[in-house]
């Protein structure tokens, strides 16, 4: 990772200097592309600073994590005086992966539109493994946006067996896996701001525009998530879902919502090049319905041997779900003055799914375990920005 950052810096300085001795190469393209301004912008609406190196410093704070619940219902047997009676009773398990609090800071290098560096979390660990990725390019009219996240923490558990408490099979059990679970989730968002005048996205979470008078625009956006969902197979809760210990879900949805840029003041500066005189202070919120036009849910069966020992795993069955509607909010502010900026991001994501699976065990009238849950995320990010 250092040697891959350390190249791209590299090549980036090299770009600048090829780009001031050769416009008409194609690193002068790369560099006017990064550092360009965009001429669709009015500029009595949107200011667009001159492109400068800056370095950024970040803190954040997140919490992801899914809920899963399962609901099937079986045949047992029970005896009164002397005669069997077979009767059904209901059961459901509900499983909670959630990390804790994760705390992380970090430090950015950029030029223009692009922005390169890493973060690393501090203080108590969110989880017993953590592992997270994240890349975006925001522009003032469109944007894209990708993040992964791989978290191993032992899941909160809630067993109901039977309607009631005179069911002669009814339990109610709640605990913590003895094994951690494992969550992995894939995003990627891309956006695209039909208002192309006098509303720039990225003045109030990048700071590279800046918002002069309060604008709006109708946002299109698109997001693809694919997320899965692990225990362990000889933990005790996998017994109680069939021995069920993967739960894969992808789904695309699309959707239109509104985006604000509320300009509290704004003042000019008296240098373009420093941005010395420069005052500005700008929010934004973004709410987007998103409807879930496709929706893929499979699950797989730990496979034993006789011994009891797991000798592998066999996918149990694919369901693709019908259309249904999601949602995201963000909302974000920014302070600039001279060749500073502040910034707080403030971001939610909740995404479900559903589905079912056929069971193994038709031998004990065992009945087919339907599936629901839903994925969620909520991320609050601090930057500091100083361009030189």
């Amino acid at each position: 990772m250092k040697k891959t950052l350390l190249f791209l810096f590299c090549f980036i300085g090299v770009a600048v200097s090829a780009g001031a001795q050769e416009k008409a190469s194609w690193l002068g393209g790369i560099i006017d592309w990064i550092g360009r301004p965009n001429p669709k912008l009015d500029s009595l609406a949107v200011y667009q600073p001159a492109p400068r190196w800056n370095v950024t410093l970040t803190g954040t704070g997140r919490q992801i994590g899914v809920m899963q619940k399962s609901s099937f219902s079986t045949m047992s047997v029970k005896e009164e005086n002397g005669t069997f009676i077979e009767f059904t009773y209901p059961g459901s398990v509900k499983l909670d992966l959630q990390e804790k609090m994760y705390r992380g800071v970090g430090a950015y290098v950029g030029y223009g539109k692009l922005s390169l560096g890493m973060s690393t979390e501090i203080g108590r660990k969110s989880a017993q493994k953590n592992r997270s990725f994240s890349f975006d390019i925001v522009s003032s009219g469109y944007g894209l946006q990708f993040s992964y996240y791989d978290i191993w923490q032992p899941m909160e558990y809630d067993l109901l067996l039977g309607n009631d408490e005179t069911d002669p099979v009814y339990a109610h059990r709640q605990g913590t896996s003895y094994e951690p679970g494992n969550l992995k989730m894939f995003i990627a968002d891309a956006f695209y701001a039909v208002n192309q005048h006098s509303f720039a996205y990225s003045a109030a979470y990048k700071g590279s525009k800046i918002q002069r008078r309060s604008a709006g625009s109708i946002m299109l956006y698109s997001k693809y998530l694919q997320g899965k969902i692990s225990t362990d197979p000889m933990d005790v809760i996998s017994s109680w879902t069939d021995h069920l210990i993967h739960y894969t879900t992808s789904q695309f949805s699309v959707g239109a919502g509104y985006s604000y840029n509320l300009v509290a003041f704004h003042r000019q500066p008296v240098d373009r090049q420093t941005n010395r005189g420069l005052r500005n202070l700008t929010f934004n919120v973004t709410a987007i319905p998103l409807l879930t036009a496709y929706g893929h849910l499979s699950s797989s069966r730990a496979v034993f041997n006789e011994e009891r020992v797991v000798v592998g795993e066999e996918r149990s069955s694919t369901t693709n779900s019908s259309a249904w509607l999601n949602f995201e909010a963000r909302a974000g502010m920014c302070y600039s003055w001279n060749q500073f900026f502040v910034g707080l991001t403030v971001d939610y994501d909740s995404f479900s799914f559903q589905g079912k699976t056929e069971s193994s065990r038709e031998e004990l009238d065992f009945e087919d375990i339907k599936t629901n849950g839903r994925f969620h995320k909520w991320m609050a990010v601090l930057r500091v920005n100083m361009a030189f």
